[in-house]
């Protein structure tokens, strides 16, 4: 039996278990602290730690999301302990294959980087910082006078 079995069936044999009690269990499976899981999800340190210690405690719609999507669950699992514990992301196109695999090879620090650049791209009120689009602007010009000296 794999051990993402063994974990599944291990998650279902405890479904009556509180939210705080799924959340610590996917921190395990997933080899994330907390800090990790705050770095990935937008959810700060002291709220994933008060939802492991406080069983009676339930998140926010909000805090729910970016934890299911940053620990790779569902947020019916964390909620009530049913359906997948572990899904992983599929992704549908060519370019789609080559991020997830290219994410999947960095170091959590690095994957807390990306995410919040993917949000800044994508968050259409955020006004980005002009520093930073100019030092992002200049290492494209770099990598394109590279690319047409090789």
């Amino acid at each position: 039996m794999t051990s993402t079995t063994a974990s599944t069936r291990r998650a279902h044999e405890h479904c009556w278990v509180s939210f705080g009690q799924r959340l610590k269990w996917l921190l395990v499976v997933r080899q994330l602290s907390q800090s990790d899981a705050a770095r990935l999800s937008g959810v700060s340190q002291p709220t994933i730690a008060n939802l492991v210690n406080h069983d009676a405690r339930q998140p926010s719609a909000t805090t729910l999301l970016r934890l299911a999507r940053a620990l790779n669950t569902t947020p019916q699992f964390l909620l009530f302990g049913e359906g997948e514990p572990l899904v992983e992301a599929h992704a549908r196109t060519d370019d789609e294959r080559h991020l997830l695999s290219q994410f999947r090879k960095l170091a959590i620090r690095k994957r807390a980087l990306v995410l919040s650049f993917v949000r800044l791209l994508t968050d259409r009120s955020a006004k980005p910082n002009a520093s930073l689009q100019l030092d992002l602007a200049e290492q494209g010009e770099a990598r394109a006078e590279k690319h047409q000296t090789e």
